[in-house]
């Protein structure tokens, strides 16, 4: 068996042994879909992984019985600093939704059932993945070897906060983590070069933060939990009455933050940069929200300003 901090970069090198032990498939949310069952196209290449991966396993299983199979759990309610989609009754359609629903229309039931594929709908950055999904699923059902799904430019911050929140203690527990982690990495799809330069500097510098602060300073889950609670703009109470009560557009258009935000989907992907080919939906999302900078620059004459918390953007 491989060290359990593997990477694997295509379905075709993960032993059948390791295969076979699997308990469940992470499939990271990525960001805004472009409807209910289109996930941006870097986040459709992880389903997909996931999608193979478990058809493998299938194969593997003695006789192919589903109780022998992992479960597949897709992530993500939404992304912290983007705007959610709502259904046409005005309901939001989670990221692990979209994910889950892809997986459902590509895939037939015989490949795989639908009994099998679990959305998690809490989680709106990459730690509350993790942190949702152990203590939601993973300590709940028990399972301990865990294949986790996600794209390359995503992989190594990742990593770096699924060991941690992983390897938590549960509060006076000292015990050490029973989790086995693997990883599986797919393809920059969809992404311009841009676009792509962007999400690697943001992702970089929140790994950075990972390994030589919050990884150290929260080292139970308890203590994750006191962090999001208290630091996170979506799980804060006091942020969550902050951000109903303001303006979450900034008075500053800033073509890099554009290009981050764009890179986390809506119906663009961050194509539409650098020459891309990116589509209406995403041109459109450009013009709105180009639209909104300049309406609060005229807004400002006549409201005070407030300071914008920046946790959500550091940590998702």
């Amino acid at each position: 068996m491989p060290p359990r901090e593997a990477i694997f970069t295509s379905h075709s090198e993960i032993p059948d042994a390791t295969l076979s032990s699997l308990d469940a498939i992470f499939v990271l949310g990525g960001g805004v879909p472009s409807s209910f069952a289109d996930p941006p196209s870097y986040v459709k290449s992880r389903c997909d992984a996931a999608a193979q991966v478990y058809i493998r396993c299938s194969r593997l299983a003695k006789g192919g019985e589903e109780d022998q199979t992992p479960a597949i759990l897709t992530l993500s309610a939404g992304t912290a600093h983007m705007p959610q989609l709502l259904s046409s009754d005005g309901f939001p359609v989670w990221e692990s939704t979209a994910s889950a629903a892809y997986i459902l229309e590509q895939y037939s039931a015989k490949q795989i059932p639908p009994s099998k594929i679990f959305a998690e709908t809490t989680s709106y950055d990459t730690i509350s993945n993790a942190y949702f999904a152990r203590t939601s699923f993973t300590d709940v059902f028990g399972w301990d070897r865990i294949l986790v799904v996600t794209t390359e430019f995503h992989m190594a911050r990742s990593k770096a906060i699924f060991d941690w929140i992983f390897g938590a203690k549960r509060g006076n527990d000292i015990s050490g983590s029973k989790y086995e982690l693997y990883y599986l990495s797919t393809p920059n799809v969809g992404l311009s070069k841009e676009a792509l330069e962007v999400r690697r500097q943001h992702e970089a510098r929140g790994k950075k933060t990972v390994l030589t602060k919050l990884s150290k300073q929260y080292t139970t889950l308890p203590a994750v939990l006191e962090f999001l609670t208290s630091n996170h703009d979506f799980f804060s109470a006091s942020k969550l009455v902050e951000r109903a009560a303001t303006s979450a557009a900034s008075n500053v258009f800033d073509p890099r933050s554009m290009a981050l935000k764009l890179s986390y989907g809506g119906g663009g992907d961050g194509s539409n940069l650098n020459g891309g080919n990116g589509n209406s939906s995403a041109h459109l999302g450009v013009i709105v929200l180009a639209a909104v900078a300049m309406g609060v620059l005229v807004i400002k004459c006549c409201v005070p300003s407030t300071r914008a918390s920046r946790h959500s953007r550091l940590y998702k």
